[in-house]
């Protein structure tokens, strides 16, 4: 497959051959969208990988603009997809779902998450989640599944998304305790500053000044 730049300027290659003339145009539309799942789909069970933000397409949507215009929904809409997650940064998966938003599409996503504990980086997911610049979770890396430190992370997202509506100083005060837990269980989890929000209380604050800067 070949993969395009994730951003909102998908210009492809235009072929020189007349459409009208190709004898596929000259099938009905449900037939020609069966040649396409045949063309485009992979099998239930694999996902297409994402990585390094690029998006992955097959040659056949670069054809014409008209066979981009047929298939492109079928492939999106019809595959699962996956994207790995390097130590819970989630910067790739906000860039990602901008991107979906941009393009009014839902990809079918599975998040996985590679090397280690950062807990810098999984609190930035968790205030992402509580202001909706990111509505995807993951479960973890596929050695905690099932175990309580799965279940302790899993906690965490979901009191973010509940807590959507709260201002985030307001959600750290639910999430605060689940993160000495969680620290209990795996030390390679323990913050870098005594303060454990001090790298969001940092982006909030640069945030604010460059709203009152605006006003101004």
């Amino acid at each position: 497959m070949q993969t395009t730049t994730i951003n909102t300027n998908h210009s492809v290659h235009e072929g020189h051959e007349a459409v009208s003339k190709s004898p596929l145009f000259s099938l009905p539309a449900e037939l020609r969208s069966e040649i396409y799942r045949y063309a485009v789909l992979v099998d239930p069970d694999q996902h297409i990988d994402i990585t390094s933000g690029t998006f992955p397409e097959p040659a056949l949507l670069r054809t014409c603009r008209l066979i981009r215009h047929e298939a492109r929904s079928i492939y999106v809409d019809e595959n699962a997809f996956s994207i790995c997650i390097d130590d819970y940064d989630s910067t790739e998966l906000m860039i990602l779902e901008e991107w979906e938003e941009s393009l009014d599409i839902n990809l079918t996503l599975e998040v996985k998450i590679e090397k280690s504990a950062n807990w810098t980086n999984l609190a930035r997911w968790l205030w992402r989640i509580n202001g909706e610049s990111i509505t995807r979770t993951s479960t973890g890396y596929e050695r905690q599944r099932g175990s309580v430190e799965h279940k302790l992370i899993s906690a965490l997202f979901s009191i973010a998304a509940e807590s959507s509506e709260m201002p985030f100083d307001v959600a750290k005060k639910l999430l605060e305790p689940l993160y000495h837990v969680l620290v209990a269980m795996n030390k390679a989890w323990t913050a870098a500053h005594k303060n454990i929000w001090a790298e969001i209380d940092f982006q909030m604050r640069e945030i604010d000044q460059l709203s009152e800067v605006d006003e101004h």
